[in-house]
Protein backbone atom coordinates (compact mmCIF):
# COMPACT_ATOMS: atom_id res chain seq x y z
CA UNK A 1 0.00 0.00 0.00
CA UNK A 2 1.60 3.22 -0.79
CA UNK A 3 1.94 6.26 1.67
CA UNK A 4 -0.75 7.96 -0.23
CA UNK A 5 -3.18 5.37 -0.38
CA UNK A 6 -2.49 5.02 3.50
CA UNK A 7 -2.66 8.97 4.07
CA UNK A 8 -6.04 9.33 2.20
CA UNK A 9 -7.63 6.06 4.34
CA UNK A 10 -6.82 7.47 7.42
CA UNK A 11 -7.63 11.08 6.52
CA UNK A 12 -11.14 9.85 5.56
CA UNK A 13 -11.64 7.56 8.13
CA UNK A 14 -10.16 10.84 10.54
CA UNK A 15 -13.43 13.14 8.31
CA UNK A 16 -16.20 10.58 8.20
CA UNK A 17 -18.03 11.01 11.82
CA UNK A 18 -20.48 8.37 11.70
CA UNK A 19 -24.06 9.70 12.97
CA UNK A 20 -24.03 6.78 16.04
CA UNK A 21 -20.96 8.07 17.35
CA UNK A 22 -21.50 11.75 16.75
CA UNK A 23 -23.52 13.33 19.91
CA UNK A 24 -25.59 16.62 18.96
CA UNK A 25 -25.89 19.04 22.13
CA UNK A 26 -28.79 18.59 22.93
CA UNK A 27 -27.89 14.43 23.23
CA UNK A 28 -25.35 15.68 25.78
CA UNK A 29 -26.86 17.78 27.82
CA UNK A 30 -29.98 15.49 28.41
CA UNK A 31 -26.93 12.77 29.04
CA UNK A 32 -25.83 15.26 31.39
CA UNK A 33 -29.49 15.85 33.10
CA UNK A 34 -29.71 12.50 33.58
CA UNK A 35 -26.30 11.95 35.56
CA UNK A 36 -27.23 15.14 37.48
CA UNK A 37 -30.90 13.87 38.41
CA UNK A 38 -29.02 10.52 39.49
CA UNK A 39 -26.66 11.95 41.23
CA UNK A 40 -29.05 14.30 43.23
CA UNK A 41 -31.22 10.48 44.06
CA UNK A 42 -28.19 9.15 44.80
CA UNK A 43 -26.87 12.10 47.48
CA UNK A 44 -30.95 11.93 48.98
CA UNK A 45 -30.39 8.35 49.50
CA UNK A 46 -27.46 8.14 51.46
CA UNK A 47 -28.57 10.73 53.65
CA UNK A 48 -31.51 9.00 54.54
CA UNK A 49 -29.64 5.99 55.09
CA UNK A 50 -27.10 7.90 56.93
CA UNK A 51 -29.92 8.86 59.31
CA UNK A 52 -30.73 5.63 59.84
CA UNK A 53 -28.01 4.67 61.16
CA UNK A 54 -27.97 7.40 63.34
CA UNK A 55 -31.36 6.53 64.87
CA UNK A 56 -29.93 2.93 65.07
CA UNK A 57 -26.93 3.75 66.98
CA UNK A 58 -29.27 6.23 69.27
CA UNK A 59 -31.30 3.45 69.69
CA UNK A 60 -28.63 1.09 70.78
CA UNK A 61 -26.90 3.36 73.15
CA UNK A 62 -30.31 3.57 74.96
CA UNK A 63 -30.34 0.49 74.99
CA UNK A 64 -26.40 -0.35 76.00
CA UNK A 65 -27.51 2.07 79.34
CA UNK A 66 -30.66 0.79 79.94
CA UNK A 67 -28.65 -3.00 80.54
CA UNK A 68 -26.01 -1.29 82.41
CA UNK A 69 -28.25 0.48 84.55
CA UNK A 70 -30.34 -3.28 85.54
CA UNK A 71 -26.92 -5.23 85.90
CA UNK A 72 -25.58 -5.74 89.26
CA UNK A 73 -22.85 -3.52 90.60
CA UNK A 74 -19.00 -5.03 89.57
CA UNK A 75 -18.36 -6.81 93.02
CA UNK A 76 -21.55 -7.67 93.95
CA UNK A 77 -22.57 -10.64 95.58
CA UNK A 78 -25.49 -12.66 93.21
CA UNK A 79 -28.37 -13.83 95.86
CA UNK A 80 -28.64 -17.25 95.91
CA UNK A 81 -32.14 -19.35 97.07
CA UNK A 82 -29.67 -21.70 99.34
CA UNK A 83 -29.48 -21.04 103.04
Amino acid sequence: MSKKLLLAAISAAALYTSPAVAASDADVQALRDDLKAMRSAYEKKIEQLEQKVETLQAKQDQTAQKVAATEPAAGAIPATDKP
